[in-house]
């Protein structure tokens, strides 16, 4: 399926990664509306894009730094034993902008509890070269590390973007529908549930008679 609509959100997170200063960007919504896709397609080969999983941090670090490794020569030939020293060993061997992106950042903090705090640290000490974005499925977890008064990165992401479900226009245009096609269709799934349902009734009522006659 071609991938559609989000016109706006891409241009969003282009214009937040191009400004004059290095941006942390966070991205939500629930899963299966596209984030990732998006977020690839506005990365640059030049960028750093990984997925977290549910292993444990260092394992992490060592999967992180492998996929860092192709944008930075022999960067995972080194241990990181924190997160910190992972980022900013990733800052010193930067000399001009690029983007690193956590996808499925709550599986990180699961695992890192203290990962927000490194963060908001580094964020604090402007002193970042990269630009950093934050994506992840778990809307409740993501609110609570952002948007809560009382977490870490609370008022830290330069733009903070949540993916709802895109539009119908896009949805037909996806599918390869017009809007009297999915009219049509619409109707004829609904006019075929209630003859589904009908039949069911009478097969069921039949059911009955037949045995109430045999006995």
């Amino acid at each position: 399926m071609k991938f559609v609509d989000r016109i706006d959100e891409a241009t969003r997170l282009k214009d937040a990664l191009a400004r004059e200063k290095s941006s942390l960007v966070v991205m939500y919504g629930r899963r299966r509306l596209g984030k990732s896709t998006l977020i690839k397609r506005v990365l640059s080969e030049n960028d750093v894009y990984f997925l977290a999983d549910r292993s444990e941090g260092q394992h992490q670090r060592a999967l992180l730094a492998k996929v860092i490794a192709q944008v930075f020569p022999d960067f995972e030939k080194l241990s990181y034993p924190d997160w910190e020293s992972m980022f900013r060993a990733v800052n010193y061997r930067t000399d001009k902008r690029f983007t690193l992106c956590l996808d499925e950042f709550p599986y990180l903090v699961e695992q890192s509890p203290e990962l927000p705090s490194v963060l908001q640290k580094l964020v604090d000490e402007k002193q970042l070269k990269y630009n950093l974005v934050l994506c992840g499925s778990s809307q409740n977890m993501m609110y609570g590390l952002f948007l809560d008064s009382t977490a870490p990165l609370y008022g830290r992401a330069d733009e903070i973007m949540r993916l709802t479900p895109i539009r119908l226009p896009y949805i037909q245009e996806a599918l390869n529908l017009n809007a009297m096609n999915a009219s049509q269709n619409y109707f004829l799934e609904k006019m075929q549930d209630k003859l589904n349902a009908k039949m069911g009734r009478c097969a069921a009522l039949l059911g009955t008679e037949g045995k109430q006659n045999f006995a």
